[in-house]
């Protein structure tokens, strides 16, 4: 309910992490942000380049988030910082779903700049600033395929928005804002054949396109990217349960991230360094990067009641692999690989350098 109730404008993950108690720009207590560990069901979703979380979901599959900033036990050893997991939803014996549409529009939003130097005068050009619009529907439904054995969640959301960025592009006589969209379905199935045995198994998905990625006042149509971030979570999660007492746990999880960034036209980047405007078109034709991890979680829960008091017991371990790779072709047909001048005006020497690699 609460996560229902309280107000969160990009309808982010980090957006509810950032309301913790001790946590401030995704740090805990002053510890950094790659030194927090993001986890989706218990996945690690850290980003194996950079340590932020970078997986995506719908914000309507949460059933709740928990979130330590101290006092971390023993498993999670490696982490300085806070531990976030999100917990999601799961089918029942009953039907229920649930739909929601957001909007939000740049009519909605006010200026402050009245009476401040960043207030536009005479023929100067009013620069946008902010959301034009953003949308997003949704919709859950979940529930039995076989009563009391097999359930079923599956969850949709679409998030399509424009941003502008103050500038954009510079050589237009108006902002165009940055469009992107983002598609987040989810599935989920629970199956509990016995009554010690339970398996679920899930599947996220997500992608964020956009044809203005890198949109700034230094930057004109030509010169910025169209991208596409496919990002597959899989995970498979089996608990065993032996008497009253011990409880066992075994995980496998894969995250396929693959970000695509393609220039929108062949030619070489032209950097003016006195205007430090950008022209020609970007310096890379395909620029591709590949981010996967691989996870192996095994461990067992018992209860002690009649040894010099009530205890708890649990041991396991870990294994993960993560995969990086960088995949970029120079846009340029010099032989050379040329991709990228920078211009020099007059006063400083000379009309330009070139900058190529192989």
């Amino acid at each position: 309910e609460l996560l229902k109730m309280v107000p969160s404008q990009g309808r982010n993950v980090m957006d509810y992490f950032n309301l913790t108690p001790g946590v401030t720009g995704s740090t805990a207590h002053g510890s950094g942000e790659m030194d927090n560990s993001y986890n989706l069901d218990g996945v690690n979703m850290g980003d194996p380049s950079t340590g932020t979380n970078y997986v995506s979901f719908g914000m309507d599959i949460m059933e709740e988030i928990a979130v330590q900033t101290g006092g971390l036990s023993a498993e999670y050893g490696s982490v300085k910082g806070a531990v976030m997991n999100v917990i999601t939803k799961s089918g029942g014996n009953r039907f229920s779903g649930s739909a929601i549409f957001n909007y939000d529009h740049e009519s909605l939003q006010s200026t402050n700049t009245s009476g401040t130097d960043l207030e536009p005068s005479g023929d100067e050009p009013v620069e946008k600033t902010g959301r034009k619009f953003q949308l997003e529907p949704g919709f859950t439904l979940g529930g039995p395929v076989v009563k009391d054995k097999l359930w079923f969640f599956v969850n949709m959301n679409l998030i399509s928005r424009e941003e502008y960025a103050p500038g954009y592009p510079y050589d237009e006589p108006e902002n165009i804002p940055e469009d992107q969209k983002q598609y987040f379905p989810y599935v989920k199935l629970t199956f509990q054949p016995t009554q010690s045995d339970k398996f679920v198994l899930s599947y996220n998905y997500s992608d964020r396109r956009s044809n203005h990625r890198f949109a700034s006042r230094t930057y004109n149509v030509a010169t910025t990217v169209t991208q596409k971030t496919p990002t597959h979570v899989f995970n498979a999660h089996w608990t065993k349960t032996f008497g009253s007492n011990l409880y066992a746990n075994l995980k496998l999880a894969m995250i396929k991230y693959d970000m695509k960034l393609d220039s929108k036209q062949d030619g070489t980047q032209y950097y003016d360094r006195e205007t430090r405007f950008m022209s020609g078109s970007y310096w890379r034709n395909d620029d591709h990067y590949k981010r996967d991890r691989y996870q192996v979680v095994a461990d067992a829960t018992t209860f002690i009641d009649d040894l010099a008091g009530s205890h708890e017991f649990k041991i396991g371990g870990e294994l993960q692999m993560a995969k990086t790779g960088w995949l970029v072709d120079t846009n340029s047909s010099d032989p050379t690989g040329l991709h990228y001048m920078v211009m020099w005006p007059e006063k400083y020497g000379g009309s330009g350098i070139d900058y190529g690699f192989h």
